[in-house]
């Protein structure tokens, strides 16, 4: 685990409570306003940054064309960091993620529910219909389901079960729950969809999980592994090559 200053620690621990708060009460006040259409629409974020164009246009977006149900708005997201958002720790930064690109993004869904995922996932092409059948089923307000990974299915999170963030589909109102761009700073580590998904469940959002593969998640072009160790091993080849020109 990564040395946070006490600092850190204390901004954490201020937001958190801030969270603890506020966010119960914007929960009600979100759920007033629901009121979706007969034939729901999906939108999908997709942060990305310039250098992945290829990789976006032909998994993501394919993935997204190849889909069964097709009333989506696709939102493509920029991910231009700033600096006091992500730190220079490798590690830290890849717990930050594309917070500031997916809040800008939550401002232009224009759908019933969200789905989040990134430029390099792999939709199965009946991954938005299932889940919009599944979160249909029930009085669910977020739901998730399983994903494919090289070594097999990912296991999901515990308490309450949530699987992979690629995975997810929730009610457009609970954009009101925004990526926190303090989540590196917490005292153990935690990525900023842990922290959404805890706040989420800690406010009171009724989830359900689907244990069933909606999505494969392979390593990047040129890398050999996914998540935390994908992400800083690509950090390092990209700083390298920066260096070098």
């Amino acid at each position: 685990m990564l040395t946070r200053t006490l600092s850190d620690i204390l901004i954490s621990q201020a937001r958190n409570q801030w969270y603890r708060c506020a966010e119960p009460g914007r929960l009600r006040a979100a759920r007033k306003t629901w009121a979706p259409h007969e034939r729901p629409l999906v939108s999908v974020l997709i942060p990305t940054l310039p250098e992945r164009w290829d990789v976006l246009r032909t998994r993501a977006l394919a993935s997204l064309a190849r889909q069964s149900y097709k009333n989506v708005q696709v939102i493509v997201i920029p991910d231009f960091p700033k600096k006091q958002h992500y730190p220079d720790e490798p590690k830290l930064h890849w717990l930050v993620g594309p917070s500031n690109a997916l809040n800008r993004g939550l401002a232009e869904v224009k759908g019933d529910y969200i789905v989040r995922i990134d430029d390099d996932d792999i939709l199965r092409p009946h991954m938005i219909e299932k889940m919009l059948e599944f979160i249909q089923s029930d009085d669910f307000e977020f739901v998730s389901a399983a994903a494919k990974g090289p070594d097999g299915i990912i296991k999901p999170y515990h308490h309450p079960l949530v699987g992979s963030v690629q995975t997810w589909m929730y009610r457009s109102y609970l954009k009101c729950f925004k990526y926190n761009l303090d989540s590196w700073r917490k005292s153990w580590d935690c990525n900023n969809e842990i922290d959404l998904y805890k706040r989420m469940h800690q406010a009171g959002v009724r989830m359900g999980y689907l244990p069933c593969v909606v999505c494969d998640i392979k390593p990047r072009p040129g890398l050999s592994e996914i998540g935390s160790k994908g992400f800083i091993n690509e950090f390092s080849m990209y700083n390298t090559s920066t260096r070098r020109e």
